[in-house]
């Protein structure tokens, strides 16, 4: 009888081991399954990057949510940049017939130009949610419109998650307006070009690279040294702030120091995120341009440089 007690109690043992093993691996496999990548965007080149973050929501709408929130909160590691605004508001979400409505109270993008890019991080993090598979994605109660002014409609999970680092395969054709002298040099003319831009790129930075390479048309000439370096270039509360390489100062002749200046300033004036331009050369803040033109000042349009 003591016999049978003995084995009886280690078979408990046992039993109990085992099932406190297979609960072990069972919340394991758990926390794996609820563990997605949110996508934000590298400072360093503009690509894609992930982020490790564990669901605690239960229902479809509370995780999508969650995930949101996460994404406008930003990424936790330094040099990663959110692709969603700050101030964007989730005002509803809603799950009919396997579609996914998520409702904005206002653009979720930073920059009118970054909504695909930020549509894009959003569809690559929810997509991970079982139960994500079509998408829609309204401001107010109008469906979302791409760069082209077109309704996006539902969107399929598959044909947007990406892989990081992948972000310069996206590109948008858009028409840019630039501005280059005249023969003279006295004057600006306005150039209007398509080309098909990177997603990866903010279009201050494209548009600057594209001033400095000069007119592809005859009757313009190039206002800015070939050999100009763009340091860096970034925008916050309505104001462009360029730093160039010291080649912005060298001469480019017969070309007035107005039109020089202006051929920045009013180029990338056509932005609608800003409407002033502050200009810097390798870190410093120079007064003038040639002696002539006061740049450590913000910068506006000057219309009167254009020619009639």
């Amino acid at each position: 009888m003591y016999k049978k007690l003995i084995v009886y109690i280690l078979l408990m043992l046992l039993l109990i081991s085992t099932l406190s093993s297979c609960n072990k691996k069972r919340d394991e496999f758990k926390v794996a399954e609820n563990v997605i990548d949110l996508y934000f965007m590298s400072s360093n080149d503009y690509s894609y990057v992930t982020e490790k973050y564990e669901l605690q929501g239960f229902s479809l709408t509370s995780k999508i949510e969650e995930v949101l929130n996460q994404l406008i909160k930003g990424p936790k590691e330094v040099g990663n940049i959110a692709l969603l605004s700050r101030e964007v508001e989730i005002t509803n979400i809603l799950i009919e017939n396997d579609i996914v409505k998520i409702v904005f109270a206002s653009e979720y993008a930073n920059k009118p130009q970054d909504e695909f890019i930020a549509r894009t991080s959003i569809l690559s993090s929810i997509g991970q949610i079982e139960g994500v598979s079509n998408v829609e994605f309204y401001i107010d109660d109008q469906p979302i419109k791409d760069i082209n002014d077109k309704i996006v409609g539902t969107m399929h999970i598959n044909n947007y998650i990406v892989s990081t680092g992948n972000l310069n395969e996206f590109k948008r054709n858009t028409n840019i307006k630039l501005y280059f002298a005249n023969e003279k040099g006295t004057k600006l003319i306005q150039q209007v070009i398509s080309a098909d831009i990177p997603f990866s790129l903010p279009m201050e930075y494209t548009i600057t690279e594209l001033l400095i390479k000069g007119p592809i048309s005859t009757g313009q000439y190039p206002t800015i040294n070939p050999d100009t370096k763009i340091n860096s270039i970034r925008t916050k509360n309505g104001v462009c702030y360029i730093d160039l390489s010291k080649e912005f100062l060298e001469d480019t002749s017969n070309i007035s120091e107005e039109v020089a200046v202006y051929s920045l300033v009013n180029t990338l004036a056509e932005l609608s995120n800003f409407n002033k331009i502050r200009i810097y050369i390798d870190g410093k803040s120079p007064e003038f341009y040639h002696d002539e033109v006061k740049i450590n000042v913000l910068l506006e349009r000057n219309l009167d440089v254009i020619e009639n």
